[in-house]
């Protein structure tokens, strides 16, 4: 696996996409995440979907398609998780609050997604 920093995401007649801030990536399939500017999620969501779009579209030409693509949009408080199985996207927020020096018991749920997605690459 390997975790690459502003990974340029394009598709061959597409003028669609643009670099992911990150991505983990095991031969084919990835996981794209994409910081979310000036904590505004909702931007940053548009550019996540945007860009596993293109890769939708470049993964039907793909000899072995990818079933299900990946995305995580985050300001690191907010949590978007995208995924697409080719016919619907789906989409899931979830937050995390952080007060004072307290553990936020909700980031944990939060790992174990990410963690289960990595499992799956």
């Amino acid at each position: 696996m390997k975790l690459l920093a502003e990974y340029p995401i394009d598709c061959d007649g597409l003028r669609a996409g643009g670099n992911a801030d990150w991505v983990a990536k095991r031969g084919d399939r990835m996981l794209i995440v994409i910081e979310a500017k000036q904590c505004d999620l909702r931007k940053g969501r548009y550019q996540l979907l945007a860009m596993m779009e293109a890769l939708r579209i470049c993964n039907k030409k793909l000899d072995d398609p990818i079933h299900t693509l990946n995305g995580i949009c985050t300001d690191f408080q907010n949590w978007l998780f995208a995924d697409n199985d080719g016919d619907v996207m789906n989409t899931e927020i979830t937050g995390c609050e952080m007060s004072g020096d307290v553990f936020p018991e909700s980031i944990v749920k939060i790992c174990e997604r990410v963690y289960h997605i990595m499992l799956n690459l």
